[in-house]
C-alpha cells in the first residue's frame, strides 16, 4: 500500500506513509501473485451478511493484461470461497477515472455517486459507487 504509485492513489490528505498502519481487521487481504512476485492486493471488508466492499491496489508495472487477470481472479476467489456473498461494492473517487474503467472492465456496474466524500490535494471530491452481483460474477468467470 505504501509503494509510491499506489500511495498517491490511496492516501487521503494528511496521511503520511511513515504513520501508515494497515487496517488488519478487514475481513480479507487477498495478495495477487505472479510466480514469486506480488502484483497487487485486494482488501475486502464485510458490510453485512451478503455484501463485501473491495479496495484494489495493482502495482503500476502490472496494470494492463496482468492486472486485468488479477481482477478476474479476485472475483473467482470470492465466488468460490464466499458462497454467502451476493454482491461486492467499490467506492472510487471521481479523480481516478482509470480505476473506474478498470472496475467497469471487470463487470462492476455504476450504481451512484457519494457526493463530497473524499479529500485529496486540499479539495473535496465525489466518489462513484460501483457494484457487481454474484450472478454477474458468474458471467465474468
Amino acid at each position: 500500500m505504501t509503494q509510491e504509485d499506489v500511495w498517491k492513489t490511496v492516501a487521503e490528505d494528511g496521511q503520511k506513509k511513515a504513520d501508515f498502519i494497515p487496517f488488519t481487521q478487514s475481513d480479507c487481504w487477498l495478495k495477487m501473485m505472479l510466480g514469486d512476485t506480488c502484483v497487487g492486493l485486494f482488501v475486502f471488508e464485510r458490510l453485512n451478511k451478503v455484501m463485501l466492499d473491495v479496495h484494489p491496489a495493482i502495482l503500476p508495472e502490472y496494470r494492463g493484461k496482468i492486472g486485468h487477470q488479477a481482477g478476474v481472479e479476485h472475483l473467482r476467489w470470492i465466488y468460490e470461497n464466499e458462497p454467502a456473498c451476493m454482491k461486492i461494492v467499490a467506492t472510487i473517487p471521481v479523480i481516478y477515472r482509470h480505476v473506474k474503467l478498470y472496475a467497469n472492465m471487470l463487470g462492476y456496474r455504476d450504481e451512484g455517486i457519494n457526493r463530497a466524500s473524499y479529500m485529496k490535494n486540499g479539495r473535496i471530491h465525489d466518489q462513484w459507487t460501483l457494484g457487481i452481483t454474484r450472478e454477474e460474477i458468474a458471467r465474468v468467470l
